[in-house]
């Protein structure tokens, strides 16, 4: 890493609204060792508020409107960047857009308006990103490989499409993030069973029946700006916790250059600007990747892919620098990594937490005790 004065801090703010969500904590410790100064914009309780990388800690309001509040924390900080690093931040990113469109946003706000806007992709694929059903749509019509794939309208098209293409078959709703929304279904009764399941969460929500790929699941997390993809890695996601379409707990790196093309290529079409991970299902045999979804935020294998050789926050330094980024090669990486907590909770015993690395934050002791106690409960249960 070059010297202070060549390498120079820059401000980032990370923006989260869900507090019990558990990578976006390490983000800020990744982000300092990118040659970021980070503040958050957070719940008080939130793993996030508990990390010693953050240079400020700013507190969303529990109720009402949150976007004063992000106003004077921009003001207060100057931040050059803005990371949504949950759904909701990232919905709340869009409605800013979206109001303003629509002249409901006084001007002299322009100021946060347009460094929300700079930090989303464009707003005419908004929507897109955050439905499983559209963006789903969107990679198929730009030539993509996706499953095949019917919108389920009734409950017999499930029937109908589990006869055309075999169990099992997977059903999806519209809306979800860590595999909550996703069902596998082995029979014609479970798959009935899990349409009306998806159907009684919310009504309205859309559905989407899938054919059942045979492989492994692989996150391609990247970092974007205006479309061009800065930096990306294709990582398999070993093990999950739970299984089977619960969130990564043991990931590998892996060449594809399939899922690495299509990621670029789904980027470019949102014109998108900051950290994403597109999931695909490479199959076993030829390795063919079959994009899944997208999530429009950070996600844990990209806050690790640094371990691989693929830094995506110093990336995004760069480019926000007006520096060329150049992949460092490394000599040894490790053969797997095991995310914290996340493999803990799947097993205290596992091989994978001595083997390979263990992405454990010894150096962040306030948040690591704060993982610990928050978690501790699994296993007296």
């Amino acid at each position: 890493m070059a010297d202070e004065a060549a390498d120079p801090r820059l401000r980032i703010m990370v923006v989260l609204f869900s507090p019990s969500w558990l990578g976006a904590a390490r983000l800020p410790g990744e982000l300092t060792h990118a040659r970021f100064s980070v503040a958050s914009y957070c719940h008080p309780e939130s793993y996030l508020s508990k990390t010693r990388y953050n240079e400020y800690a700013f507190t969303a309001p529990a109720t009402g409107s949150a976007f004063p509040n992000l106003v004077a924390s921009v003001r207060q900080y100057q931040p050059l960047f803005l990371i949504p690093a949950c759904e909701l931040a990232v919905r709340f990113f869009h409605n800013i857009i979206a109001a303003d469109a629509n002249g409901q946003v006084d001007a002299q706000f322009a100021d946060v308006v347009d460094l929300v806007r700079r930090s989303s992709g464009e707003p005419a694929f908004h929507q897109a990103m955050l439905s499983k059903i559209e963006t789903s749509a969107l990679a198929e019509s730009l030539g993509l490989r996706v499953p095949e794939q019917v919108l389920v309208q009734h409950q017999a098209d499930v029937t109908d499409f589990g006869d055309a293409y075999g169990y099992p078959l997977v059903l999806k709703g519209e809306h979800g993030h860590a595999g909550h929304a996703v069902r596998i279904c082995a029979t014609s009764a479970a798959a009935v069973a899990a349409y009306r399941d998806l159907r009684g969460r919310d009504e309205g929500q859309r559905i989407l029946a899938q054919r059942y790929i045979q492989g492994v699941m692989a996150s391609q997390p990247s970092v974007a700006w205006r479309g061009e993809v800065l930096e990306t890695a294709t990582l398999i996601k070993h093990l999950t916790h739970p299984a089977p379409m619960g969130p990564s707990s043991v990931l590998r790196w892996v060449e594809n250059p399939e899922a690495e093309q299509a990621t670029r290529a789904m980027l470019n079409e949102f014109g998108y600007s900051g950290f994403g991970a597109a999931d695909f299902i490479i199959e076993h045999q030829t390795e063919a990747a079959y994009f899944i979804e997208f999530s429009p935020r950070p996600t844990p294998p990209g806050i690790v892919a640094r371990q691989f050789g693929r830094d995506l926050c110093r990336a995004l330094w760069c480019q926000l620098s007006g520096v060329a980024y150049e992949r460092q090669v490394l000599a040894h990486y490790p053969e797997t990594v095991a995310l914290f907590p996340n493999e803990w909770l799947r097993d205290p015993h596992s091989a994978y937490l001595t083997q390979g690395y263990h992405d454990v934050p010894w150096d962040d002791p306030t948040l690591l005790k704060a993982y610990v106690n928050g978690f501790v409960g699994e296993f007296s249960r």
